[in-house]
């Protein structure tokens, strides 16, 4: 009996040697930048080697495991400093039995809004997912991960540039997303919780409640609504409540090349009747201005297009009005643009360039200008 287990376990490991997969990346990205009002485009260069392993297990081809890391070399002419890190990026195993998938390891997750809660996290994530209904239930420790290329929103920490690996604050972050497909015609209703607790030093809790509509309008327009309430506590203090509310409208003209038309909305609130300024939990800028600011006491609304006009070339941009919501009274702050080029030039070569102006309508110091080259090479 022992010997027919032991050979049925090789079996399975040379077959899933067999079919196992590997390459890797090698990225060049030079950026110039305005990095202090009065100085000029200054370089950023990155240049970073990342490698990669998957494999299938058992007898399903949906169970896999993949494991991914990055070597990064930094140099920014402007500050003169020296930055490297070598990060785990993934490390996760997917089972599936039935309607159910299990995802355990270090992996990426986002909330439905990708502006609250949008990370890698050591832990796990079971989803139920029937056609009429799906549910995803998730837990994740933060206090392994490298503080170098996540960033979370912590008053009290500070990422050391000058190590290659810094952990990160401990924090523990669970919750639960549900949705209703096909509820009310072709709309899906969905629903999600997010709790984040400080494992240690000052207290710092918070927790987002979220819900959002999306589907169809027509065959070629689509769009979603996210509505979020967060409440957050720091240290000795109350729970305050604040907003974070999320609209998207894509229109997919019926041409002959593929092309895209999107509006979108964004509000973080401020000090306005019951709300506070929102948190999130994830560093994610909001504004390509030399301040940089977080999801908070803003508001956006944008427009973009992409056009694909031949297969390997993708064209995209966009522009967005940017208001202060400091206070009761949302005033008028600044413009900025994007537009950019990625080009396919082999089936392992990618390149793109793309620029980024912001213009503040009352502190031009604020102003920023960014340029970006990158190249991609797989293997």
């Amino acid at each position: 009996m022992k010997k027919s287990i032991i050979t049925t376990a090789l079996f399975s490991l040379a077959l899933a040697a067999f079919t196992a997969d590997f390459g890797g990346t090698f990225t060049n990205n030079s950026k110039f930048a305005d990095q202090t009002p009065d100085d000029g485009l200054k370089l950023d260069q990155k240049d970073s080697v990342s490698l990669w392993f998957s494999s299938p297990f058992g007898s399903s081809e949906a169970n896999s495991f993949l494991i991914m890391g990055t070597y990064q070399f930094e140099r920014n002419f402007g500050t003169e400093k020296t930055i490297q890190y070598a990060d785990l990026d993934t490390a996760r195993v997917i089972y599936n039995v039935s309607d159910i998938t299990l995802t355990a390891g270090r992996f990426f997750y986002s909330d439905m809004t990708g502006l609250i809660y949008a990370q890698n996290g050591d832990g796990a994530s079971v989803t139920y997912a029937l056609p009429a209904f799906n549910a995803t239930a998730f837990g994740f420790y933060t206090g392994l991960l490298n503080s170098q290329t996540t960033t979370m929103l912590d008053p009290e920490f500070s990422a050391d540039s000058e190590k290659l690996y810094d952990l990160c604050p401990k924090y523990f972050a669970g919750g639960l997303k549900a949705s209703l497909p096909g509820l009310i015609g072709e709309q899906t209703v969905s629903a999600e919780g997010i709790f984040t607790t400080k494992l240690s030093g000052t207290a710092n809790t918070r927790a987002y409640a979220e819900a959002q509509l999306s589907g169809p309008l027509t065959n070629n327009i689509y769009y979603d609504v996210t509505g979020a309430f967060g409440f957050s506590k720091y240290d000795e203090g109350d729970f305050e409540m604040s907003n974070l509310s999320v609209a998207n409208l894509n229109f997919y003209p019926p041409l002959n090349v593929e092309t895209s038309i999107g509006l979108s909305a964004v509000y973080a609130s401020g000090e306005q009747g019951p709300f506070k300024q929102f948190v999130g939990f994830t560093s994610s800028t909001a504004v390509e201005s030399l301040e940089e600011p977080e999801y908070t006491s803003l508001a956006k609304a944008g427009l973009s297009a992409s056009v694909k006009p031949v297969s390997n070339i993708l064209l995209l941009a966009g522009a967005d009005a940017v208001f202060d919501a400091m206070d009761d009274s949302i005033e008028y702050k600044g413009f900025q643009y994007n537009a950019k080029i990625n080009w396919q030039i082999l089936s392992d070569v990618l390149a793109s360039a793309g620029i980024t102006q912001y213009f503040d309508s009352d502190i031009s110091d604020n102003n920023k200008t960014s340029v970006t080259i990158k190249a991609v090479i797989s293997f």
